[in-house]
């Protein structure tokens, strides 16, 4: 997996296999999405509800670029799969 982790709403981690579409635009994003599409196209996203309420875990997916278009002003519009579920804790013994 590419190392780069994204911050998106939780409801974006809950189901696996899901299709999502997504507007990249902010120039962190931009770049890890270069790098994910030189890579292997994975990268993993955080649910973004903090403080995290008590009793449950943070919670993430890793997910797989499946088309990627990039627009003239540098933002891409993408199209990815969830391929696995994850917690944070998870994701940071790995």
């Amino acid at each position: 997996m590419c190392s780069c982790v994204a911050r998106c709403p939780p409801e974006h981690c809950l189901a696996l296999l899901q299709a999502l579409a997504l507007n990249v635009f902010e120039a962190r994003y931009r770049l890890m999405i270069r790098r994910c599409l030189d890579g292997d196209r994975r990268f993993g996203m955080l649910g973004a509800v903090q403080p995290v309420p008590a009793g449950m875990k943070e919670i993430g997916c890793e997910v797989e670029i499946q088309d990627s278009r990039q627009l003239h002003d540098g933002r891409y519009h993408i199209q990815v799969r969830v391929s696995a579920l994850a917690s944070k804790l998870h994701l940071a013994t790995e």
